[in-house]
């Protein structure tokens, strides 16, 4: 199954495929009014090229229960 390096990764391209490890994962949130803004993680892929991703308020319900950290996805549909 092939699939792109984390360092490929730029705005010249609409599709992307990565399989990545989730080393660490977080939630975001307003200090002022304790509301949650993102689920934020850290992503790895094979060659230890490392960046950071986010999972936006409206979608984190979705996304939440699917990601663990520790665990390696392939991810993809997602924008740059």
């Amino acid at each position: 199954m092939a699939y792109d390096m984390l360092d490929a990764i730029n705005n010249g391209k609409d599709s992307w495929k990565v399989k990545v490890r989730v080393i660490s994962l977080w939630d975001v949130v307003n200090l002022n009014n304790n509301e949650l803004i993102s689920l934020d993680m850290t992503l790895l892929d094979e060659q230890g090229t490392m960046i950071h991703a986010k999972v936006m308020k409206h979608m984190v319900n979705n996304f939440r229960p699917l990601i663990q950290e520790g665990l390696v996805y392939m991810m993809e549909n997602f924008k740059y």
